[in-house]
């Protein structure tokens, strides 16, 4: 049996109201060589008879069940991955929609480029605009780049959007496996959880992504849309993305080194992101310690003199004279413990 030309990957949990949607625009691509891997991810709602019922007769489909739940996106992901056969992978979220031509739009660009990667243009319902999250003043959907070039757009705010990407299947797993090795071998303190359940970590695994491709592109007429899920895990553990930013400086300065753009840049992102959650996640007391020791080390490693931009002068003169903002919440907890 030949093998699919494109292997769609889709880690499913308790999204029976959205997943039967996905599955049509997949059956109505123009583009029709490709199969569907389904990891659910031992779901409490309808999903399995959702995807079971709208798939029946369809044998590009492949329904897998988990047998306990993982805790995040990334590990059914990944043995989605490990289950697909073709060439090349498109990683889907079960709770999002593509156009008709998404398919045959992404695989036309990469044909045509010789990418490792090509992005859609994502498409943000939940802020109701219909402009793709690109930012054209520095960069151009007609180019080809260099992943590594890229990196530097995916820190402090994104200048492009990575859902529904197209990948070289192998570049795909490779970079997975890296991740994975890295949380295992290298100490990145004492985390809630394992990495590999924290929704974020795709974050990780995508700057890992852009490292290791050669070409990268983008399909300006593919169009993946992002639709509000008020249940996603995205949308209920985001202070976990201080932890995965752990590993995130990691890569960034052995990849980068800590006199480059992108380490500063990363710097920038992680200080302001350590403020945000000040501003909205309060009462402190009932997130981790994990938090409160980040925001500590945020302050004490100084991270604010790389957000001198971003701040109001009379705040950045409180932080160079020593006086720390934060401290009046810091005085409400006791110290967490470190490492």
């Amino acid at each position: 049996m030949e093998k699919p030309t494109l292997s769609i990957i889709i880690p499913a949990y308790n999204v029976e109201k959205y997943i039967g949607q996905l599955i049509e625009d997949l059956q109505s691509q123009t583009f029709k060589d490709w199969e569907a891997v389904i990891v659910d991810d031992f779901s409490s709602d309808a999903t399995v008879e959702t995807v079971e019922r709208a798939t029946a007769g369809d044998s590009r489909f492949r329904l897998i069940r988990r047998d306990r739940n993982s805790g995040g996106a990334f590990i059914p992901r990944y043995e989605a991955a490990a289950m697909a056969t073709s060439e090349y992978v498109v990683a889907l979220d079960a709770d999002d929609r593509i156009n008709k031509e998404y398919l045959e739009k992404l695989y036309g660009r990469c044909l045509e480029t010789g990418a490792d990667i090509v992005f859609s243009m994502n498409i943000n319902e939940r802020v109701g605009s219909h402009d793709a999250i690109f930012n054209h003043s520095v960069l151009n959907t007609d180019e080809v780049y260099d992943g590594d070039k890229l990196v530097i757009h995916t820190l402090y705010g994104w200048k492009f959007a990575a859902g529904g990407g197209l990948y070289r299947r192998k570049l795909y797993v490779d970079s997975i496996n890296e991740a994975i090795r890295i949380e295992k071998e290298d100490s990145l303190g004492k985390l809630s959880l394992p990495l590999i359940k924290n929704p974020f970590l795709d974050e990780v695994v995508t700057r890992m992504l852009l490292i290791n491709a050669s070409k990268v592109a983008f399909a300006k007429e593919a169009e993946y849309i992002y639709v509000y899920n008020p249940g996603s895990v995205m949308a209920t553990t985001i202070y976990m993305k201080l932890e995965t930013d752990l590993m995130l400086g990691k890569i960034i300065a052995d990849r980068f080194g800590k006199e480059s753009d992108e380490w500063k840049r990363f710097l920038k992102a992680y200080f302001c992101y350590v403020v945000d959650m000040m501003k909205i996640f309060t009462p402190f007391r009932k997130n981790p310690p994990m938090a409160i020791t980040m925001l500590r080390n945020a302050y004490d490693r100084k991270l604010w003199k790389e957000a001198k931009d971003e701040i109001s002068k009379k705040y950045y003169a409180a932080l160079s004279s020593g006086y720390l903002p934060a401290r009046i919440i810091f005085s409400l907890f006791p110290t967490p413990p470190l490492g």
